[in-house]
């Protein structure tokens, strides 16, 4: 006798046969597909900034209207 036949009498037969599936830990899955922005609406926001940083926010703020955040 193993040490390995012994694993049913202590941890119980589910861990012997290998590890389960918490659900708790699975990956969510997305509830919707993301909307990303043109190559055009990238153009138009380059455009209409100045800085890079109005351009970050501008990109932002308009992921967020098309994705309704």
């Amino acid at each position: 006798m193993s040490v390995f036949d012994s694993i049913d009498s202590v941890f119980g037969a589910d861990f012997a046969n290998g590890p389960t599936v918490n659900p708790q830990y699975q990956p969510l899955q997305p509830k919707r597909e993301w909307i990303g922005l043109t190559v055009m609406e990238a153009v138009e926001l380059e455009l209409a900034t100045n800085h890079p940083r109005e351009f970050a926010a501008a990109i932002e703020a308009k992921l967020k209207d098309k994705n309704g955040f």
